[in-house]
Formats: structure tokens, sequence, C-alpha cells
């Protein structure tokens, strides 16, 4: 019995032992980087965990399929380190958004901050602030913490079609803000998300690549990455569905109100990025979305944009960009079977939106505004 109990384990460690050297060498298991949470409720990289690695897609994932991730000093994917206002020696444009900004579906090196930049000549700084399924609420939250740390000259904000939506309900982790109607105050409350810690279990499970491609590749659920405070109930839960058509609007206006008195007489451009109208454009069943879903916000922010009841914000809407690119080359702007941009589709974004910002004045404005403040920046930095 115990000649049998002694060969089970043996056998048992020397599996084990061949699947982490197959998940780690042969069929590369995902490596995501790790959050944390910062005062506030926002969520950035923790570069002390992982500084780089490999978001590798798809159930057994091959070379093609892997997408170099990089961590910067203040917890964001992206090669450029980011330096405070006092610092810098050229104007900053800030992109906030969700995964496309976020940028885990292509190599970093042709992220949709590294286009623009590249795009622009280096004359501009440009810093990615992104996370998948950022709301729209988060992100006017996100934009005033940006703003208070760096001082950028442009806002881009990319915009999925339920960025407005999501904005007024609490998403299913209680990882970002969401609003909630307040009629007596003739406005609304901004909800905090709950508290989450790290998992120290998670983390150092983690390390194996056995345990990533099982949490990764097949999605089953072994260890919670964080531990979870709830803060609030789920106030938005006492929203009926009918009462939303009325409150879209609402919130629209409110959000963009707050976000154009955060920029005083700077710029921000809402750019509109649906990946339903980008698949609409290839015209073939095998690309089209598998469920029905509505553009709900994006057609109502390019409308209260227009108004200009908001000073200093524009709208653009890319599927325009993705249409003559597409009848210009016939290649697809997705990673492999996500709905994700890919470094080509990044840089049809990134020319887009450069040739808004010039055709609007806004990079001109945002660069005789900084030389008018910084007159001898080569002093101020001590060279």
């Amino acid at each position: 019995m115990r000649r049998w109990i002694t060969t089970l384990v043996l056998f048992t460690v020397s599996c084990i032992l061949f699947l982490e050297m197959l998940f780690r060498f042969v069929i590369p298991a995902c490596e995501l980087p790790a959050w944390m949470q910062l005062e506030g409720g926002f969520m950035v990289f923790d570069r002390g965990y992982q500084e780089q690695g490999y978001h590798a897609t798809g159930r057994f994932p091959s070379v093609s399929s892997m997408h170099r991730w990089r961590i910067n000093n203040d917890g964001w994917n992206s090669t450029f380190r980011y330096r405070r206002v006092a610092g810098r020696d050229r104007p900053l444009i800030a992109l906030l958004g969700d995964s496309g900004v976020e940028g885990l579906w292509s190599d970093v090196e042709e992220h949709i901050d590294a286009w623009i930049h590249q795009e622009l000549k280096g004359t501009f700084d440009v810093y990615a602030f992104g996370r998948h399924a950022q709301p729209l609420v988060e992100i006017m939250m996100l934009m005033e913490r940006v703003d208070s740390i760096y001082k950028p000259d442009i806002f881009v904000v990319f915009l999925g079609h339920d960025a407005l939506l999501s904005s007024l309900t609490r998403d299913a982790y209680g990882e970002y803000h969401y609003l909630f109607p307040a009629p007596l105050l003739g406005s609304f409350l901004v909800v905090a998300p709950d508290v989450r810690e790290p998992s120290g279990l998670a983390r150092a499970a983690m390390r194996s690549a056995l345990v990533r491609f099982l949490a990764f590749q097949i999605n089953l659920e072994i260890f919670p990455l964080t531990n979870v405070t709830l803060e609030y109930p789920d106030l938005s839960g006492w929203l009926r569905d009918s009462w939303m058509e009325r409150l879209l609007p609402l919130a629209g206006r409110h959000m963009l109100a707050r976000m154009s008195s955060t920029l005083g007489d700077r710029r921000l451009l809402i750019v509109g990025d649906s990946w339903i109208r980008r698949y609409s454009i290839y015209g073939e069943p095998s690309n089209a979305p598998s469920t029905e879903t509505v553009d709900d916000g994006l057609a109502l922010l390019d409308s209260l944009c227009s108004r200009k009841s908001t000073p200093g914000i524009d709208f653009l809407d890319l599927t325009d960009a993705y249409r003559a690119a597409w009848d210009s080359t016939g290649t697809c702007f997705e990673s492999g079977t996500s709905r994700h941009l890919n470094g080509y589709g990044n840089s049809v974004a990134a020319h887009a939106i450069v040739r808004r910002l010039q055709h609007s004045g806004a990079l001109r404005m945002a660069a005789a505004s900084w030389r008018d403040r910084n007159p001898h920046p080569e002093q101020r930095l001590g060279r």
C-alpha cells in the first residue's frame, strides 16, 4: 500500500511538473499584470508585482497571439515614463478610456499612445490611462485625478457603445464608480467602488504557469485575486429599466458639464470607438456580433457635444476612418478573434485623432499655451 501511494505521489508530481514546463515554454500561459487600488477607488497596475510580460490569447496561444505589456513608473501599460508637469519639456496629451487604451491586445510599442506620439513627431508627450470596461463616470473621476497630478494640455477620452449606460449601473464586481440620481438635489450622486485588497495567496499561485493557464485560458475561478469589502449596497438595482431612457441624457449632460469645468480653457476630444459599428464595415456574417447590442450612448454624446453647451468638448466617431482604411487595404483592425484593436487598428485610430486635433486647432492652441507658460523650459529643467 505504501509503495502504491509513493508511486501515485511521484506520478502526480511528475505530471504537475510536466504541465508547468508545457505551459511555461511550449504553450505559454497568459501573464496578466496585477492590479492595486489607490485612495479614491482608482485602480492601477502593481509594478512591484511584475513589470513586464505577455498577454496570451486563445485556449492554446501561439507566439503570434502573444502581446507584450510593460508597466511604467506610475502603474500604467506604456513604453513612456510619466513625468509631472514640473519635469516635462513639452505639452501633454492624456488618453483615457477602457481596454483599448489599456492596450493588452497589442504589443506595447504599438499602443494608441505610441502611434499618436509618432504621428506628432515627439512634439507632445502622450500618456495613456486605460482600464477595461471603464464607464464614462469612472473616466470623469479619473480625468480629475490625472489633471491634479499631470496637468495635461489636451484630453482625449475613448468610449465604447455602452459607456454612458454603464455609468448608471454598478458593475458586477463593484470596481468602478457609478451615478445615482438625486432628484431633491436636481443632480446625481457619485457612488464609490468597493474597497479591495490584493490576495497574497492568489498572487503567489499566479506565479505558476499551470495555474495561470487554468485561470486565464480555461476560465476557472481558482483564486480570488482581490479581497473585497462591500462599502455600499447596489443602489442602481433600485432603478427601473423604463427610467433609463429619461436618465441617459440627464446623466450625459451632468458628466460633460463636470468634465468641461475641469478643462478650463483646454480642449477635450471624445472619441467614439464602437466595436459594433466597426464590425459592420466588413459586411460579413462571420465578423458580425453574436448578440444584438444597442449603441445607446455614442449618438447621444455626439448630439450633446454638438450643441456647444459644454465648452471645449469635441466628438469624433472613428467609424469613417475605419471604413476608409478597410476600403484601401482590406486589413482587419482586430487582434485575432477579439474585438480589441491590433497595432494596425491603433495606427488608423491615431491618425484620425491627430487629424481632428489639427483641424480643430487644439494642437496649435495647446502648443501656444505651453510656450506662454514655459518660455525657457531648458532653464526650468536645469539644463
